[in-house]
């Protein structure tokens, strides 16, 4: 960011990234495994990861509940290595805390577009926005 803006002081680049709209680092890696739970889900990821991901058993509706199939199934008690156990209990972990509105995207594409917008909101609404009219 202080390479486009060239700039040299050590100041804050958050209102800089915002700008650009570029995610925080910890935002983006949420981004890069949503995206590939996303693939699990809708079935274009490899098989040795949609493996790791499983849906949410359905339980017996009653008139009044409108059950969520895009959750996912979080599985504590797993014998995997460490990398692999990462991905099946983080993914679904931050898939989950999606809005139902963006799980249900099918398309890759419109997906990870929505995705940024949702992780951007997200990571930037607690910024206050700087009064230009000075």
């Amino acid at each position: 960011v202080r390479f486009i803006y060239n700039r040299q002081e050590r100041r804050g680049v958050t209102q800089l990234r915002k700008n650009l709209h570029f995610l925080p680092i910890d935002a983006r890696i949420k981004f890069k495994i949503c995206v590939m739970v996303h693939k699990c889900v809708y079935g274009t990821a490899p098989d040795y990861l949609s493996d790791l991901i499983r849906r949410r058993p359905a339980k017996p509706q009653t008139p009044r509940q409108n059950e969520d199939f895009t959750r996912l199934d979080l599985d504590h008690s797993t014998k995997l290595p460490s990398s692999q156990a990462a991905f099946k209990v983080i993914g679904p972990r931050h898939w989950n805390c999606l809005p139902r509105e963006l799980r249900e995207v099918e398309d890759e594409d419109s997906y990870k577009s929505q995705l940024k917008t949702h992780l951007f909101e997200e990571s930037f609404e607690t910024l206050p926005t700087r009064n230009k009219s000075k």
